[in-house]
């Protein structure tokens, strides 16, 4: 629940005054960036952002991390390193919109 003081403070806001120091990214206010070189060497740009899925929703409720600008490459190393496999409908770490192997799919 949000409240009245709340809706017009920005996360960063108060992020900074609880004495939380965020990432360098790619600059101010743009801390949600990071550029890193794939495989074959290309910038490639991610973006992680933090979201609520409400219950019901196709690809799961809850707290959910979103990453995108993700390489398929980088998708699969990710993958494989938090679940063990590459796969994008099973476990913690997903292809948005995909539904989950213990879901049906919502229409």
């Amino acid at each position: 629940m949000m409240r009245p003081w709340q809706a017009n403070v920005s996360l960063r806001t108060l992020m900074l005054q609880a004495g939380i120091e965020l990432p360098s990214g790619r600059g101010l206010n743009m801390e949600d960036r990071y550029v890193y070189r794939d495989t074959n060497g290309n910038p490639q740009e991610l973006q992680v952002c933090f979201q609520w899925n409400p219950p019901n929703t196709r690809s799961g409720s809850g707290n959910v991390m979103v990453i995108t600008g993700l390489t398929p490459d980088l998708a699969r190393f990710l993958a494989t390193a938090i679940k063990g496999n590459a796969d994008a409908n099973t476990g913690s770490f997903r292809q948005e919109g995909v539904a989950s192997h213990s879901q049906t799919a919502l229409t």
